[in-house]
């Protein structure tokens, strides 16, 4: 039967000189350079810098150079413990280069051995995966993806997880350019062919000279495995040199004999082939003991005993060493899988809060997230097992859900949604097949208002009888009310990160500060820092949400709480949301984190951060978004392009 091995082909794309904001560097490493990646795979970096002086000039280079020959200096190593070993050797330098240099500096290292994938980053770095008509970030996908901490230092962690045939990855630096297109080239990854995303990246960089990004893409293809021939074995031939009459006299055996020298008169000594002569001549180890048996005596039930002992331990070294020498590596792997997910739920069930809560996850995901497993009852009763665990930890029940609207995916494909309360209607930013961006507003299941948007928004926030669009690549924030639409430019150049309403006044958060933008409904809105004190600005947070204080969370789970633009509290909670979620009212006193990737609510007190109840949507079809519903509910958009209440 012929095997196949999963093999990485790769482009490297690079648009407009690729990048407006610094310089890009690109390394690619393969088979065809490397003849270690065959065991340890494909190595790729990318690496942002910040300019071309002396000190960065080099710098993205020397740490390529140095993965490379780390990483490939054992082939028949552990790919992990390559990575590993590689990740530690670039830390040295890297640590050096930041005690004495200010320079800031993005890099991302990716290996590709076999079926699984290794990363690690430093800085800013963002890897795509496009797999059965989703698109996953990698780096934030704890169902699939697990992260091991590898020492505190820049290379900190290692991401690592399963790749499968038909999977398409895309890295680079998220720049401002690409993450303001980040949705479009999400939906390229999905419905173009792999030789056509060059052509769309390349086309968009003609449209929008501002443009200018870098990416490696690599497609993960199915190839029959390269097996070495073996050199035939020639069984040796001995060669007995003839014995003369007389003992004393030797004559050397050439390969040709002088024609004018006669030849002794010789006896012939006949040829020994090998092979015969072990059989006729060596006793088997096994038979040898089965003789010596004849001479113990036993009667018809001890020989009947020994009989069954010998078959058994006949049995059980043949189990044993199929178990041992004639196991798959595939088999091997799965039962790998399985021995860690099930030591992660061990370590689970003896732990609480967040870190229980990490480690059920982190085996939800292996054996969700490797091909090896999806057949396996084991696995299946495992995950069983975990999801039962993850329900008792949070104190979960199911959803109830109910159909608020379907539109034609064909004429509007879903992008944003959420409740306006004000309107008492359902607003979303939906995408038709020609691209046109529209804002249409739903009542009672169909379209009533519909209005086109210039770009294609990020954040989607009720509003009077309309809703705010905001963009934030653009910095833009457009007013769709009364059947028209209005924008009005932030007048910030600070990364913008989340916004909430309140009041008729907007409040945005930034990476730096927190902005109130008021009088929107004017053609002079007014924008101005909110907080009193600069300096009570707590970094890291992720999303905004307003109740009269202003609270900001991050993706560690820490809610900041702040009023009358001062800090006042600052709170652990014991949970850490993934990569897509948003922050939506809760019941008296808590909010709720409505966590799109593992499909489930959080509510938790604003108090004290512990978490009061969640709820977990059963769906068959993945969820594209959650967000606010009405009536302290929640509302779920899912793949098929429904959207659902969340009760």
């Amino acid at each position: 039967m012929e095997k196949f091995t999963l093999t990485p082909s790769h482009e490297e794309i690079v648009v407009n000189t690729g990048s407006h904001e610094g310089a890009i560097d690109l390394f690619s490493y393969d088979a065809d350079l490397e003849p270690a990646a065959r065991n340890l795979g494909s190595l790729f970096i990318l690496g942002w810098r910040t300019d071309d002086t002396d000190t960065m000039g080099y710098m993205v280079s020397l740490i390529a150079a140095m993965a490379r020959r780390e990483y490939y200096a054992q082939p028949d190593a552990n790919p992990r413990d390559a990575f590993t070993r590689a990740l530690r050797r670039v830390n040295e330098v890297v640590d050096e280069f930041f005690k004495s240099a200010g320079a800031k500096l993005s890099v991302g290292i990716v290996a590709l051995p076999g079926n699984t994938i290794l990363v690690s980053k430093l800085g800013a770095f963002k890897v795509l995966l496009a797999r059965n008509g989703s698109v996953i970030d990698i780096l934030n996908n704890v169902l699939l993806f697990s992260k091991e901490h590898l020492e505190k230092r820049r290379f900190s962690s290692v991401i690592s997880g399963s790749v499968q045939p038909g999977d398409r990855l895309l890295a680079y630096y998220p720049s401002k350019p690409v993450t303001a297109r980040e949705r479009q080239i999400k939906a390229w990854m999905l419905a173009q062919p792999e030789t056509s995303l060059r052509t769309h990246l390349e086309r968009l960089g003609q449209e929008h000279p501002t443009f200018s990004a870098s990416f490696v893409h690599v497609d993960m293809k199915s190839t029959p495995a390269v097996v070495e021939e073996e050199t035939p074995t020639i069984e040796p031939v001995l060669a007995w040199a003839p014995r003369q009459a007389s003992p004393e006299t030797i004559v050397p055996v050439t390969a040709s004999a002088p024609a004018h020298v006669p030849e002794p008169a010789i006896e012939e000594i006949p040829n020994i082939i090998p092979a015969e002569f072990s059989r006729g001549s060596r006793e088997h180890r096994s038979l040898k003991l089965l003789s010596n048996l004849r001479f113990v005596r036993l009667d018809t039930r001890g020989k009947a005993i020994m009989l069954g002992i010998s078959a058994l331990v006949i049995f059980g070294g043949v189990v044993l060493v199929r178990s041992v020498w004639f196991t798959s590596p595939e088999e091997m792997h799965a039962r790998a899988a399985l021995s860690s997910a099930r030591d992660d739920l061990a370590a689970a069930q003896k732990t609480s809060g967040a870190d229980a809560r990490n480690l059920l996850l982190k085996a939800l995901g292996i054996l969700t997230g490797d091909t090896a497993l999806s057949d396996n009852g084991d696995a299946t009763k495992l995950s069983a097992s975990v999801m039962d665990a993850m329900d008792k930890l949070d104190n979960a029940q199911a959803a109830s859900l109910s159909v608020l609207a379907q539109p034609d995916p064909k004429t509007d494909a879903i992008q944003l949604a959420v409740w306006a309360s004000a309107s008492q209607s359902l607003w979303t930013v939906t995408t038709s097949s020609d691209n046109t961006v529209s804002a249409v507003q739903f009542r009672d299941g169909t379209a009533a208002t519909r209005v086109k948007l210039d770009s294609a928004p990020d954040i989607l926030l009720g509003w009077k009888d309309g809703v705010l669009a905001i963009d934030r690549a653009a910095r833009s924030v457009t007013r769709v009310s009364g059947g028209t639409a209005k924008s009005y430019t932030i007048p910030t150049q600070e990364n913008i990160l989340d916004a909430a309403q309140f009041a008729d006044n907007l409040y945005v958060l930034t990476d730096a500060s927190i902005l109130k933008i008021s009088a929107l409904d004017t053609d002079k809105p007014v924008t101005k820092e909110w907080l009193t004190v600069p300096t009570d600005f707590v970094a890291g947070g992720a999303r905004i949400i307003v109740d009269g204080n202003v609270y900001t969370m991050s993706p560690t789970g820490t809610l900041v709480t702040y009023y009358k633009g001062e800090k006042k509290t600052s709170i652990e909670t014991t949970l850490t949301p993934s990569d897509s979620w948003r922050l939506i009212p809760g019941g008296a006193g808590s909010f709720a984190i409505a966590d799109t990737g593992r499909m489930r609510m959080y509510e938790f007190s604003v108090a004290d951060g512990t978490l009061t109840r969640t709820l977990k949507v059963d769906s068959d079809q993945p969820l594209v978004l959650m967000n606010e519903g009405p009536d302290g509910t929640a509302i779920a958009v899912t793949r098929d392009n429904r959207i659902w209440q969340v009760r």
